[in-house]
């Protein structure tokens, strides 16, 4: 197991905090607020900081990615939430473009065998709605321990 530098161990505290954070508030309220942000990306600006292998462009690309979620979420109707785009955008800045997509990726995958299952259990609902961030939450521990 390699060793972490400073600014790894800051940035995946502060993450894990976040993900804590709006995982409660999205199963709870199915919306976000977006102050706890005010803490965290101070926190990842200094976390990147203080990383040894700093390349800036994974972090600025990450953070494009969410942009752009954030615009598909714009122009889904609500199909994709706003907030769902800046968490990622968030995790993007934090770990970089391609774990921010891994996160991404296994999150939708615990997320599509939830719902697969929930459809089993309890029939199939048109407009039924899945909180993502607590699968984000899941992703993000999942490419931890990866």
């Amino acid at each position: 197991m390699r060793e972490m530098s400073v600014g790894e161990v800051v940035i995946r505290i502060a993450l894990a905090i976040m993900f804590c954070i709006y995982s409660i508030q999205d199963v709870k309220k199915r919306s976000i607020n977006l102050l706890v942000l005010l803490g965290i990306i101070p926190c990842l600006i200094i976390g990147l900081l203080f990383q040894k292998d700093f390349g800036i462009w994974s972090y600025i690309t990450g953070g494009i990615f969410g942009g752009l979620l954030y615009l598909f979420s714009l122009c889904s109707e609500g199909r994709f939430g706003r907030g769902d785009a800046v968490v990622i955008g968030v995790v993007g800045i934090g770990l970089g473009l391609w774990k921010c997509l891994l996160v991404v990726f296994y999150g939708l995958l615990f997320a599509a065998i939830f719902g697969i299952g929930v459809t089993v259990c309890c029939g199939y609902q048109k407009r039924r709605q899945i909180p993502l961030i607590p699968f984000l939450t899941t992703g993000y521990l999942f490419v931890l321990w990866i």
